[in-house]
């Protein structure tokens, strides 16, 4: 009676977790969730059963990351967090699940092997095929024709989640392709369908429809980068809009700007202290962190590198010596989603400079070999900007998707436009392009099934756009 009495009390707390999912969570996921928590309720009350062996499949955006995180919740309500490890080849979704950065071809440890009885891998088509090896073995098949297959190591339950058409490495080989999967005994694929509501469509393409007409003006440009959100493809755009929109904050809440300058030491000889010659433009746009980084209090900021890579706050305290213009410290006060997902971590982090090595092919005549750079310097930038694969598994009330070379260059469009909560929030920082239009059409054709889909895809017609 009391071990149905607590089983009773785990579907609870499992249909609340699912209940208030930041997006809603389609069958596949749902199947997901419960099957590992009835296989970690058995596994803790002694019951036998087969290893939980999953392979999920799913696009950016199909809710992976959300679905990892609501699994985490649950083994730590379970206290079960002991039995559970999660790596991830993205710094911030490791990060925000509470897990391990998984560099490629670097395999996971034995003795966390050894240990751990539950791995959810993410983001696994970036891995190499040593990371995942480490779970198992081949074994050659006898009969009358001889063959190899890959075997799981006994007692453990792996889950992996990725795409192959995700963020994938171009000059490695996926393991994907070898006997590996064909081990797991569960396959699911996460689709897009209900992650992207058609409502954000209809207030994009509403917005477009407005730049069309004779007499509507085109979109005003800012006077000054706003200090909110923008998702963009461009590493250069990350840092022109950080720049700027660090420069609006500090005037908006009338704080002081402090400068974290790095420390270069590098052999190379043609690097001069002449701010105009070629290899000092180089240095300066080598990051991040960059050469230099405008911090303010109450400003967001990421931590880069280091041991709290991938983590994120707002700054709370900025630490220099008297009468030296020197950054020495910064004292972070990390993001809410930490303290939910993981209440035993510190709520406030201290961060100090460290050294980074930074490597760039020089471009400069008869310089062939590449420019090595020892940064020393506080790894931390401003959070305005995020690169697309920055921006997994978060979501925002508002903000602005970088359009200034086009929508094409997104991974996935669906993908950037879920991560915000509001269909107003919206924002573009160009005009719309015939070629914008089109993107945002496509993309709105995902939800064919939908009537509200049906309705604009008509309306879009309508305007002459498609």
């Amino acid at each position: 009676m009391e071990n149905l009495h607590r089983q009773y009390q785990q579907q609870i707390s499992v249909t609340t977790y699912i209940k208030n999912s930041p997006v809603p969570l389609e069958q596949p996921q749902i199947q997901l969730i419960q099957n590992v928590a009835d296989h970690l309720f058995n596994h803790r009350n002694g019951i036998d059963q087969r290893p939980l062996l999953v392979f999920v499949d799913g696009k950016a955006g199909s809710g992976k990351t959300v679905t990892l995180n609501i699994i985490r919740k649950i083994f730590a309500h379970q206290s079960s967090l002991h039995l559970l490890f999660i790596g991830s080849n993205s710094q911030p979704v490791a990060a925000i699940s509470g897990g391990h950065h998984i560099e490629y071809n670097n395999p996971i440890p034995h003795h966390i092997t050894n240990e751990k009885q539950y791995f959810i891998i993410d983001e696994s088509q970036a891995c190499a095929t040593s990371t995942i090896s480490c779970f198992g073995h081949v074994v050659t098949r006898l009969g009358a024709d001889e063959y190899k297959s890959w075997e799981f190591l006994a007692g453990k339950n792996i889950v992996v989640f990725g795409h192959n058409g995700g963020w994938k490495y171009r000059d490695i080989d996926s393991w994907w392709t070898s006997p590996v999967v064909n081990a797991f005994t569960t396959f699911l694929h996460f689709n897009t369908c209900k992650t992207v509501e058609p409502s954000h469509h209809a207030h994009l393409l509403r917005s477009a429809r407005e730049l069309f007409p004779e007499g509507v003006d085109y979109f005003h440009h800012p006077k000054q980068t706003p200090a909110e959100i923008l998702i963009t493809p461009w590493p250069f755009m990350q840092k022109t809009w950080n720049d700027e929109a660090v420069k609006t904050f500090a005037s908006s809440v009338n704080c002081p700007l402090h400068i974290s300058r790095s420390i270069d030491d590098t052999s190379c000889d043609l690097i001069q202290v002449n701010s105009k010659s070629p290899s000092h433009s180089i240095l300066s746009s080598l990051g991040p962190p960059y050469t230099e980084v405008s911090i303010c209090m109450g400003m967001p900021v990421a931590i880069v590198a280091g041991k709290w890579s991938g983590y994120w706050g707002h700054v709370a305290a900025i630490g220099s010596e008297p009468d030296k213009d020197t950054i020495e410290w910064i004292r972070v006060r990390l993001g809410n989603e930490f303290n939910v997902l993981n209440p035993t971590i510190d709520q406030f982090i201290t961060i100090k400079a460290i050294t980074l090595q930074i490597k760039h092919r020089s471009r400069i005549r008869n310089h062939d070999n590449p420019i090595v750079v020892n940064r020393y310097q506080i790894p931390v930038m401003p959070r305005y900007a995020l690169l697309e694969a920055e921006a997994a598994g978060q979501f925002f009330d508002c903000g602005f998707v970088d359009n200034c070379r086009g929508l094409e260059n997104f991974h996935s469009l669906s993908f950037v436009l879920s991560r915000f909560r509001s269909a107003g929030g919206i924002r573009m920082i160009e005009p719309y392009s015939d070629a914008d239009i089109a993107i945002l059409t496509d993309t709105m054709t995902v939800k064919e099934e939908d009537r509200l889909s049906d309705i604009l895809s008509s309306r879009v017609r309508s305007m002459g756009l498609v």
